[in-house]
């Protein structure tokens, strides 16, 4: 969900962020409960052991991401670069200031560490 979050929060108005977030984790939770509850309660009455539950599940929270990063491949990939540069680099800011709060920005490493993108 986190895509769909960050496409609909960079979309919104600012004037109307907070509602229109608001309204969506009130939808998601909602739903989640009641595709959850049917689901489950599909698979309990039918038998389904508790692995093979989770076995039914997975590939449909696949299809769910799969769906989700055809609609918002830009976001996704957003955030997945955004995890790799974290896990893999101590990134340290200077000068804040001077960094635009809109448009892009380049990154350019100093070769001091084994693990540079170079």
């Amino acid at each position: 969900m986190t895509p769909l979050y960050a496409f609909v929060q960079d979309r919104a108005r600012p004037d109307e962020r907070a509602r229109i977030l608001s309204a969506m984790n009130l939808m998601d939770s909602i739903g989640g409960v009641v595709a959850n509850m049917v689901l489950v309660k599909l698979m309990i009455h039918f038998g389904v052991p508790s692995a093979w539950q989770i076995l039914v599940l997975v590939p449909l929270s696949i299809a769910a991401a799969i769906f989700i990063t055809k609609l918002l491949p830009r976001s996704l990939l957003m955030i997945i670069g955004r995890a790799i540069v974290v896990a893999m680099y101590r990134l340290r800011s200077h000068h804040e200031e001077r960094t635009p709060d809109k448009g892009a920005i380049l990154l350019l490493p100093n070769h001091t560490s084994y693990t540079d993108a170079s």
